[in-house]
């Protein structure tokens, strides 16, 4: 039993020097171990109850044979043991060495992989320094070629600079010479007043013509309601008197594509008076002079049917006079007044927010107008805009627009109707013609005209035949009514709801005249001819200055004359 627990007491301590495969391997023989251990451990306490409390030896022997066996396992598991534990330390013995050896490989590996690092990071630090030098000498040489493309520059700026400066010089010197060549041209223009082209000077009357057309269609065609804060009505308006003189009917107010255009006819005439009014005069005099209009006119007619180079050349003479003194009127302000007479005459057919756009497109239609009419004033032959339409019903002397269709001829038109064709009711844009001096006419511009046998014109005739058909109809019956029976019912209540439709209020034109005194005539005339003579200065240097000068002193003394009588 010593033996035993001897041998137990060792194998672990065998056990604990062991590797940890060998402490794996040990693990499985524990609960064994542990057992007999236990056993080894309680055998001593166990032997001297059996033979205090067995009383046969059958029993004991037994027991003995059975610690005999116990003894020869345990002799049994320390031989097993002992191998195992020889053949575990062999193999610690192995790995150990394996594990010296593998540490050696590992540090030669280190050792090298020291070596290549240290030897990339130098390769690495010349590279870079290689290339910090490299860039260093390429940034120099773009600095260097920098700055003598900059200094390359600055001289070629430099020199374009100092080329200005010598073309500013030059340019100053042509300005001056230019403005001399002018100045010339225009004395010359003033003295050799000589007439535009006539193609030229008929593609510009068409142009404006076209230009007036479009406008007057695109503002004026539609009739919108009268507004209720404004104190006419559209039957009422003062502008609707003047055409009822040039038709047999009054103007029609309906929404009908008739009284549209009859509308847009009347505007277009009296835009056309307006231009012949205030534009397309012979002579452009100002406004400042007492009776101006009158006295150049008539100065102008006596010369003309004197001698007609003389009335151009003091024509020419006298617009160049006034153009350089400032009693001329502003061309803006003169356009101002006449959108405005217009606006105001037709107020009523512009649509309410477009009053302002309509008055600034009217300015600039008067400015193309004074363009077209400019070259006029300085030529050699008398060049005329009429609106009157004459007695002729010679259908080449005047235009009816029917390439717009407005105004074209109607189809269905009864012999009431074809009695008056061709006839010309109302102008729609002036005439433009030159009287040569044999007394012939040179048509710019035929002028269009509203014809009686136009469709509009028809049309509003055929309105008016039956509103006055149904007026008559209205009074019969109410004629029938009121000498009948003197039923009165809802029916008389209906028919005194058709009223009438009002007639245009006739009202009158009050031309002002003004008139002039004996002892303020003379005054004005002796102003007057100062102004004519102070504003000619140096122009009027030829021999014939004298003879127009005379000329034109007994002209003065004649109309104030003939003004005072």
């Amino acid at each position: 039993m010593p033996k035993n627990s001897k041998n137990s007491s060792v194998s672990p301590a065998r056990v604990t020097d062991a590797p940890v495969d060998l402490a794996r391997y040990l693990q499985t023989l524990v609960s064994p171990i542990t057992e007999l251990q236990s056993l080894l451990e309680a055998l001593p306490n166990i032997v001297p109850q059996l033979h205090a409390h067995v009383s046969t030896s059958d029993e004991l022997s037994v027991k003995a044979q059975r610690i005999s066996e116990l003894e020869a396992a345990v002799a049994a598991f320390d031989s097993v043991h002992m191998k195992t534990s020889e053949a575990l330390k062999i193999e610690v013995d192995d790995l150990r060495k394996r594990l010296e050896h593998e540490g050696k490989h590992f540090g030669s590996l280190k050792s090298d992989h020291d070596k290549r690092l240290e030897k990339i990071k130098l390769e690495h630090k010349q590279a870079l320094e290689k290339l910090e030098l490299s860039h260093s000498v390429m940034v120099e040489g773009l600095e260097k070629k920098h700055k003598d493309q900059l200094r390359d520059e600055r001289n070629e700026l430099d020199k374009v600079k100092r080329e200005m400066e010598d073309v500013d010089v030059k340019n100053c010197g042509l300005r001056e010479k230019l403005d001399l060549a002018n100045e010339k041209l225009r004395l010359l223009e003033g003295n050799m007043a000589c007439l535009p082209d006539d193609n030229i000077f008929e593609e510009k009357w068409k142009d404006l013509a076209r230009v007036f057309h479009l406008f007057c269609k695109e503002h004026f065609t539609n009739i919108p309601e009268t507004p209720t804060n404004h104190k006419l009505t559209l039957q009422e308006s003062s502008y609707l008197v003047n055409f009822a003189t040039a038709l047999p009917f009054p103007l029609p107010t309906s929404d009908a594509q008739a009284s549209a255009l009859l509308h847009l006819a009347l505007v277009q005439h009296h835009i056309s008076n307006t231009l012949c009014k205030n534009i397309f005069r012979t002579v452009v005099v100002p406004s400042t002079c007492p009776d101006a209009s009158t006295i150049f006119e008539s100065i102008s007619t006596v010369l003309y049917r004197k001698n007609p180079h003389l009335e151009s050349t003091w024509r020419s003479l006298t617009t160049t006079a006034l153009s350089h003194t400032g009693s001329k009127d502003s061309l803006n302000a003169k356009a101002q007044d006449m959108a405005a007479e217009i606006i105001n005459l037709t107020y009523l057919l512009i649509p309410s927010g477009n009053h302002d756009s309509v008055h600034e497109k009217l300015c600039a239609l008067f400015k193309i107008a004074f363009t077209t009419w400019r070259p006029t004033q300085r030529c050699s032959a008398r060049i005329f805009a009429t609106t009157d339409l004459g007695d002729d019903i010679d259908a080449e002397q005047w235009g009816s627009q029917l390439e717009q269709d407005e105004f074209g001829c109607a189809s269905d038109m009864d012999e009431t109707e074809q009695q008056c064709n061709n006839s010309k009711v109302l102008c729609l844009f002036p005439r433009v013609y030159r009287e040569n001096r044999d007394g012939e006419h040179h048509v710019y511009f035929p002028g269009t005209a509203l014809y009686a046998d136009s469709g509009a014109y028809v049309a509003g005739l055929k309105e008016h035949r039956v509103i006055q058909n149904l007026r008559e109809e209205l009074s019969k019956k109410k004629q029938a009514e009121v000498g009948g029976s003197g039923v009165h019912g809802r029916r008389s209540r209906r028919l005194s709801l058709s009223r009438p439709l009002p007639q245009p209020v006739p009202a009158q034109v009050l031309v002002h005249k003004p008139r002039i005194g004996t002892g303020k005539a003379l005054d004005a005339a002796g102003q007057q001819q100062q102004v004519l003579f102070g504003c000619y200065g140096g122009i009027i240097s030829s021999p014939t200055s004298n003879q127009l000068a005379m000329v034109i002193g007994d002209i003065l003394r004649t109309v104030i004359i003939v003004l005072h009588i």
